[in-house]
């Protein structure tokens, strides 16, 4: 169960390696997707796909709902309740998914559900299992736990499921945290893998001329912090410090970045590059981590399981450019 047929590359190894391993997988997309980059690899994933984003309304899950209340009346009305007391995190909308795909799947069925982000595609699994009883688990990563879902909804989705998965050791510990009573023993750290045969790498030669890169992948919006990066950037360069600045992103914000860069009279030394594929962050931090030579993080407690401070990199105080190493 996913947001869109997404382009994370995290979802799309996981997809690929249940594949390989001779799962039969049917994927079901709750949103049309929109017009961001897709990943290439999406073309080569072999599982069917069904979207769920036509069946958003109370007319389209009419016909479902008179089925369902003929077979299941109990649960229908049960998890109708549970969806108006979650009625402010679109819980209606959810409910309309989960009635179309509950009496889908009364033709096609399925023994398993795996939802990735906790908020819709969680919720809409959570739905279909107290319709259905078909078993799920989830996979919780970042906005979906902190921003997205309301912490009574969350306690729900991990009472329910029969597995919680996350991706970072500091989202395990801050479940546990809020959540103990409820995971019982069912939550799971799993870092996302990389096959590291993809990446061409080799360490540089100290002769070959060319200036050091600070390579930033982001979506060029506030909370990145790209303007302390290229005012860091001003200050290595008022040092005498010969760089090159490499900004892979697309945002709101890169009219203003590109006046400032011109400002500090980092023109030529900072290359702006527009985004093949997405991620969050630490995500997006631990796929290019095996081709860095060194890391510079501000000290947010995510990104300390990413790094040995200087050793493989150095963590400094957030939002003060002059602090860098």
């Amino acid at each position: 169960m996913l947001e869109t047929q997404r382009r994370e590359t995290f979802i799309l190894n996981e997809v690929f390696a249940l594949e390989r391993l001779g799962t039969p997988l049917h994927i079901f997309s709750i949103k049309e997707p929109g017009p961001a980059p897709v990943h290439p690899k999406v073309s080569q994933v072999r599982a069917k796909l069904t979207r769920l984003s036509a069946a958003r309304g109370w007319k389209s899950a009419l016909g479902p709902s008179l089925r369902l209340i003929s077979k299941h009346p109990v649960r229908f009305f049960r998890t109708l309740l549970e969806a108006w007391r979650h009625r402010a995190s679109s819980g209606g909308r959810r409910f309309c998914q989960a009635v179309s795909l509950a009496d889908q799947l009364e033709r096609e069925p399925v023994a398993h559900f795996h939802a990735h982000f906790a908020n819709a595609p969680a919720v809409v699994a959570m739905f279909v299992h107290t319709l259905t009883g078909i078993p799920y688990t989830f996979t919780a990563h970042a906005k979906d736990i902190y921003v997205k879902t309301s912490p009574e909804l969350l306690g729900a989705e991990i009472e329910r499921a029969e597995a919680v998965v996350t991706c970072t050791e500091y989202n395990r510990q801050y479940l546990l945290s809020r959540f103990s009573s409820r995971c019982d023993g069912k939550l799971r750290r799993i870092y996302h893998g990389l096959d590291l045969s993809e990446f061409d790498f080799s360490w540089p030669h100290g002769s070959d001329g060319e200036p050091p890169v600070i390579l930033s992948v982001a979506r060029l919006v506030e909370k990145k912090g790209l303007s302390l990066l290229i005012a860091a950037a001003g200050i290595l360069s008022r040092r005498g410090k010969h760089i090159q600045v490499e900004i892979i992103g697309d945002g709101s914000l890169r009219p203003a970045l590109e006046a400032q860069a011109a400002e500090s009279g980092l023109r030529s030394r900072v290359r702006w590059r527009r985004t093949e594929t997405g991620t969050g962050s630490p995500t997006c931090c631990s796929k290019p981590w095996p081709a860095a030579r060194r890391w510079y993080q501000p000290q947010f407690r995510g990104f300390r399981s990413l790094l040995s401070p200087g050793r493989t990199g150095f963590l400094f105080l957030p939002k003060i450019p002059c602090c860098w190493p």
